[in-house]
């Protein structure tokens, strides 16, 4: 009789995941998400003024929630709607690599908590990871219909829901 052990890692390597299915898994419903990361992932434009704040507010986002560096690049890179960007691809891997390597340091940024609620502090591995920041800010707006871009994200989802994840895009 053949072993079917191997049947379930064989079906992870052939079936086509959905990107916003695996990033869904991680962060929830968009409705969910602060309206400020998601008007900085369907607006970015690197030739803007607010464009590396924007960055950095989805880094530290996708980061915080333990998104995969692949994943949340490429959902990051299918949100704007642009061709890979070296420079974006570069601060992915930098900072994620900083925020890996520094178990003993606190406070290392800030990003909203869609579990909790609340902004919370990146602390390294040593700390406490659900710090809340205190105090807390004023309440952020959240939800798609919040960014004054609703009909552009929900547009661009529509594109998106068609994507694949498709593994060692930022090597």
């Amino acid at each position: 009789m053949r072993s079917t052990s191997f049947l379930p890692l064989l079906f992870l390597f052939t079936a086509s995941m959905s990107l916003l299915s695996l990033i869904r898994d991680h962060l929830g419903p968009l409705e969910r998400w602060p309206s400020e990361v998601l008007f900085g992932l369907f607006s970015y434009n690197p030739d803007h003024i607010s464009s590396g704040q924007h960055l950095m507010t989805a880094i530290l986002f996708f980061y915080g929630h333990g998104v995969p560096l692949e994943l949340a690049f490429q959902f990051f890179i299918a949100c704007a709607g642009q061709p890979v960007m070296g420079p974006v691809k570069h601060h992915f891997r930098t900072w994620y690599h900083i925020w890996d390597s520094s178990p003993e340091t606190p406070h290392m940024g800030k990003y909203y908590n869609v579990w909790s609620k609340r902004m919370e502090w990146l602390n390294g591995s040593h700390h406490d990871i659900h710090e809340a920041v205190r105090p807390q800010p004023v309440p952020y707006p959240i939800g798609i219909m919040r960014t004054d871009i609703g009909p552009k994200i929900r547009d661009r989802l529509r594109v998106i829901e068609h994507q694949d994840f498709v593994p060692c895009q930022t090597q």
